[in-house]
């Protein structure tokens, strides 16, 4: 018997539609799943596993992309451009508005644009998208933290989610697999660094908190915290208390 059940992949959510029964997956109970073998069955709209591979890989280009924002902040200091930290957060804070607005109308009114066939998954089609999450992470750590601590907070977001993802076994868990939970601890670590070299502490626990907001799925009901909306935040959080409260 067929029923439909939307499911995430570890690697980032390719989510199918029409499963058997016998593997339709309980908030109380974990099952694995392959998805190569789910997605020979079908997809939710029709598409073979070549073209929602693509599309999944066209998502992870963009998500890494939001790295390029930092790199606005750090080039623009360089030049000394007069892009301060506080217009930066007026900046960020546009973006994630804007985000906020195009979502609204997405979901309310109606903006059926190309763009959103590609870049958000079948879930997403009925509620806030992963990027207006990625978006508002960003600005809150920008908004309360120092470019020491929000900086790797988001290029934690924007490329070790994208790394982990890339080395998972695209296995449903609610704790990720040993290989993910390691890979986007050391990456996070690497980004952190050098930020924050003079705290190595501080360092390890950023990448700590990006490695839990990552690996381990939080639900709230029927709601699955988004990582995009938590790896910053995580990050940032610990790495303040270490550099507030912990004696050096």
């Amino acid at each position: 018997m067929w029923r439909p059940v939307r499911a995430e992949t570890e690697g980032g959510g390719l989510f199918i539609t029409s499963l058997p029964s016998a593997i339709a997956l309980r908030p109380t109970q974990r099952k694995r799943l392959d998805v190569t073998d789910a997605l020979k069955v079908t997809t939710s709209d029709g598409r073979n596993r070549d073209e929602t591979m693509a599309d999944e890989l066209k998502r992870r280009l963009v998500h890494s992309s939001g790295a390029g924002l930092v790199a606005l902040y750090l080039l623009a200091t360089y030049l000394d451009l007069g892009l301060t930290w506080e217009r930066f957060g007026v900046l960020m804070t546009v973006l994630a508005v804007g985000t906020i607005a195009l979502e609204f109308v997405r979901l309310n009114v109606g903006l059926d644009l190309w763009i959103y066939e590609k870049l958000t998954r079948d879930y997403e089609q009925d509620q806030f998208a992963g990027y207006g999450y990625y978006m508002v992470s960003m600005t809150i750590v920008v908004l309360l933290f120092q470019p020491e601590i929000a900086l790797p907070a988001m290029l934690m977001l924007a490329v070790g989610d994208p790394i982990s993802g890339a080395v998972s076994d695209n296995t449903l868990r609610r704790v990720k697999s040993t290989k993910v939970l390691v890979t986007m601890f050391v990456v996070s670590a690497i980004i952190a660094a050098p930020f924050l070299y003079e705290t190595p502490l501080a360092v390890l626990a950023a990448a700590l908190g990006a490695t839990i907001a990552d690996g381990v799925k939080v639900q709230i009901g029927d709601f699955i915290v988004d990582d995009n909306l938590t790896i910053p935040i995580y990050a940032g959080v610990l790495a303040w208390v270490v550099l507030e409260f912990v004696p050096i």
